[in-house]
């Protein structure tokens, strides 16, 4: 009797302990998914300013585009695991969505796809299992995990907006804000000396941060959703950022040399103001008839601004993923059969 209990007992501490080391036969994991992708920056969205942690409250449904993923997977400890991915996306926004009046007679848009390349860290507060072969009787609670996770990285983007004649044009050789054409000038509203920022690049880093759940379908395959935050380095993913530019003033007060007429294109993605309502009256204000009350209207309250350089621009990701572990060999190698 001691030895069949004592062989009991051995046999559950040996099935314990390897189960609990099965995570470390599939440490490498290779996965590919799709999703949803939305900007979150000075163009479109909601009626309000937006949040500055995942600024749900100014989403824009409308300018929901897809975005596609491809990664692998490492798992460093039992809960804790790093992956390396790669995004294709595609973001844009228009004030013409937007339920701020202030934004609708702003009237800016763009479009810009993005190209990123992130490491990740996870941390699993659910940890995740490897399954039997076949899941007979392993319990739905079993089979589903949860992490957090955050990392670095960076994107490439290049935004556009529609001309005049229906064709799209890169707006960063543009300067629409003045840069690369005047290192400062004085503002025509407050006569305060505004400092121009050099162009931007269009290579910028990312911090994404978010949450994800998995549910494993069997020894070899998971499928997952996560939600994450990119926020990045950039206030100009929208070419949007600080004040407005008028290229004909500068060329006249001779800031910049040229023919006014070679900036045509530059003033028109500058500055593409509507007839703007007057936040006193509720009424339209003719920008021909009263340029100086136009001026003063122009904007939320009668700000001046472009955009605002308060905060970076930021972009979120809704992700379905398909994950597929790979037995390690005993190098810890991962073996591709």
């Amino acid at each position: 009797m001691r030895r069949i209990a004592l062989t009991s007992i051995l046999l559950f501490v040996f099935i314990t302990f390897t189960d609990a080391q099965r995570w470390k036969q599939y440490r490498y994991a290779i996965f590919g998914g799709v999703g949803t992708a939305n900007f979150m920056g000075d163009l479109g969205g909601g009626s309000k300013d937006a949040s500055h942690f995942m600024g749900i409250r100014d989403l824009d449904g409308a300018s929901t585009r897809p975005n596609f993923h491809v990664g692998m997977r490492y798992k460093l400890l039992s809960m804790v695991a790093v992956k390396t991915q790669f995004n294709y996306a595609f973001l844009n926004g228009s004030d013409e969505k937007s339920g701020s009046l202030g934004r609708l007679n702003r009237n800016l848009a763009f479009k810009t796809p993005v190209f990123e390349w992130s490491t990740q860290l996870e941390y699993f507060f659910m940890e995740e299992k490897v399954s039997s072969r076949y899941q007979i009787s392993s319990g739905f609670k079993n089979l589903l995990s949860a992490y957090i996770f955050m990392g670095v990285g960076a994107f490439y983007f290049n935004p556009k907006a529609q001309g005049p004649d229906g064709e799209w044009y890169a707006l960063q050789p543009l300067g629409t804000e003045g840069q690369g054409w005047v290192s400062d000038y004085y503002s025509s509203y407050d006569s305060s000396l505004i400092t121009v920022s050099d162009p931007y690049k269009r290579v910028q880093a990312i911090l994404p941060l978010g949450i994800g759940i998995k549910y494993t379908l069997t020894r070899n395959l998971s499928l997952g959703a996560e939600l994450s935050a990119r926020y990045t380095s950039t206030d100009y993913l929208d070419d949007a950022s600080s004040n407005y530019f008028n290229f004909y003033e500068a060329i006249d007060n001779n800031l910049m040399e040229g023919n006014p007429d070679d900036f045509a294109l530059n003033a028109y993605f500058a500055d593409r103001h509507i007839a703007v309502t007057d936040w006193t009256t509720m009424e339209s204000v003719n920008p021909d008839e009263n340029p100086a009350e136009w001026e003063e209207h122009r904007y939320d309250l009668g700000k001046p601004y472009r955009g605002s350089p308060s905060y970076n621009d930021a972009y979120m990701f809704l992700n379905i993923t398909l994950y597929y572990r790979l037995s390690s060999t005993r190098g810890g190698l991962p073996k591709f059969k």
